[in-house]
This record gives C-alpha cells, sequence and structure tokens, in this order.
C-alpha cells in the first residue's frame, strides 16, 4: 500500500472520530422531571371561579326555568331519543338479535357442531388413484436380456380405502405396471434392441387390524363422543345465556310498566289535589268577601 493511501486512511478515521463525538445524547428517562414539569403547567392554569354556596333552600322552578310560587312536581328531563312504544315480544326479539353476549354463545356452539363433523370424518371413505414413473440405468457387464441398458416403468394405482371403528383397516387396490426395457447386444459394437413390453396386473384386498394400541371402538369413537358432549356443553351454555338474557329484559319491562303505572297515579293524586287546593282557595276568598259584606 502507498504512504499517500495509509494518511488518506487516517484522515478518514479522525474525522470520523471528531465528528462521532460531536453526537449528543438523548438524556435518560426521568419520571420526577416529567412529574415536576406537570406540576409547573398545572399551576399556570387559571383556576375557574366556583359559584357561591347557597344559604338556603332554592326556589322552586318550571320547565322554563323560572321561579314559582308552588313547587313543581313535574318531570323536568326529558329522554334524548324519541319515546317508542314498544311491546314486551318485540323488546325480547331486539335483545335477542342486539346482544353480543348471547350471539357469541352461539358462535360457541357452531364451532363445536362443526368439530363433530370434522371428528366423524375421519371414518369417510376414500378413493385414491396414484401414479408413477420410474427409469433406471443397470450397470451390467454382459449383455442379452438379464443386463439391460435401461427399463422404463410406469405404475397405476387406484382403490378405495375404508377406516373401521374398530381401528383397522379395509383397501381394495388395483396396480398396472407397464415394463419397458433396452438390452444391450453380445457383440461388440451392435446396435441396443428393445425387449417387448409386458404388463403386470394386481388386484389386492387387505384387512389391517391392531391388537393392541387404538383398539375397539370406544378408543376410536371417543374424539366424536367428547365433539357430541362439548357441543352439548355449548348449547346449554348458549341457552343458559339466552334465558338468562330474556330475564332481564322481560323482568326490566314489567318494573318500567310498574314505574310508568305509579307515574300517573301520582299524577292522578295530584291533579285532584291541586284541584282541591284551588276549590279551597276559592272557598276561603268567598267567605272573606261575605264576612266582609256583613260587617258592612
Amino acid at each position: 500500500m502507498k504512504p499517500e493511501h495509509i494518511w488518506v486512511i487516517v484522515l478518514l478515521a479522525l474525522a470520523a472520530l471528531v465528528s462521532g463525538c460531536g453526537f449528543s445524547q438523548p438524556p435518560p428517562f426521568d419520571p420526577k422531571r416529567i412529574e415536576q414539569i406537570q406540576i409547573e403547567n398545572a399551576r399556570q392554569e387559571k383556576p375557574q371561579e366556583l359559584p357561591e354556596m347557597p344559604r338556603g333552600l332554592e326556589p322552586a322552578m318550571n320547565e322554563k326555568r323560572e321561579p314559582t310560587t308552588r313547587p313543581y312536581l313535574k318531570a323536568t328531563s326529558k329522554p334524548y331519543g324519541e319515546q317508542l312504544p314498544m311491546s314486551l315480544q318485540e323488546a325480547i326479539h331486539r335483545a335477542v338479535v342486539n346482544s353480543f353476549e348471547v350471539r357469541v354463545a352461539g358462535y360457541q356452539a357452531a364451532i363445536d357442531e362443526a368439530r363433530i363433523l370434522e371428528a366423524e370424518s375421519r371414518f369417510d371413505p376414500l378413493v385414491f388413484a396414484e401414479g408413477q414413473l420410474q427409469r433406471s440405468f443397470p450397470q451390467g457387464i454382459g449383455g442379452g436380456a438379464l443386463s439391460p441398458l435401461s427399463i422404463f416403468t410406469q405404475t397405476l394405482d387406484a382403490g378405495f380405502r375404508q377406516q373401521l371403528v374398530s381401528g383397522g383397516q379395509v383397501e381394495l387396490k388395483y396396480q398396472v405396471q407397464r415394463t419397458a426395457s433396452l438390452t444391450r447386444p453380445p457383440q461388440l459394437f451392435s446396435a441396443a434392441t428393445t425387449q417387448p413390453t409386458f404388463y403386470q396386473n394386481d388386484l389386492t384386498l387387505s384387512l389391517t387390524q391392531p391388537l393392541l394400541r387404538d383398539f375397539g371402538e370406544a378408543a376410536n369413537v371417543a374424539r366424536i363422543t367428547i365433539a357430541r358432549n362439548d357441543y352439548r356443553i355449548s348449547l346449554m351454555d348458549f341457552r343458559d345465556k339466552l334465558e338468562t338474557q330474556l330475564q332481564k329484559v322481560e323482568e326490566t319491562y314489567w318494573k318500567l310498566l310498574l314505574a310508568q303505572r305509579e307515574i300517573r297515579i301520582q299524577q292522578k293524586l295530584l291533579d285532584d289535589t291541586d284541584a282541591m287546593l284551588n276549590l279551597l282557595v276559592i272557598r276561603m276568598g268567598a267567605r272573606t268577601v261575605v264576612s266582609e259584606v256583613q260587617e258592612t
């Protein structure tokens, strides 16, 4: 390496070192400093003036917030939305449709029902078909049909397979195999000859049955039984949540109806009391006029 190149590398390293030392690291996280900043910002906010504390009974107000001589006993607040009359059947229907808890419980029951189908699909029959192509090149020394140059094999398997509840398996398979070979002649410098193609057909029926592991119907149908029991549990849970929701809706509905009837009764009593008060006021005024006439 030339000396000029060495000086350039040294200068670049010094420049990188100097520029790297100039970077400022961020300050560490200090929760006390953050709390102090929040306190200082809170001190800068202007306190709001609170209204004077009441020293006596507040005057009665009507709907327009105007003072009245008698207490105003009617409701001063109104619901935000529009009031719609609703029957008990419609309230139950809306609660069932719009309840997320009931909807989630219904999803779980549907999931467990699909798992039953998944467990039963293990015993579905299976129809299969497989094909295979194979070319081999034996390394023989002699010639003739016993020492071919290449062998080309085509195999096709098709059949039916069924899993049994006892743990066994039944399989019916049909296999066709086609074999073609190219042989070397016994004489040197002679052309290779093609041997006649031959076919081999096999029809196989097999039954496999384990004697220890996974033997018997109880061991193989256990997944289906568990899936069915989980589905029953989810269905009962869904029914319990639905009945609980309907009970709450019906209880709230009748409480609301009872409160409305009590309001009507209290309103009727208030109107009767108001009428009686007006009648008494009128009678007291009449008596005052009669007494004044008698005195004169």
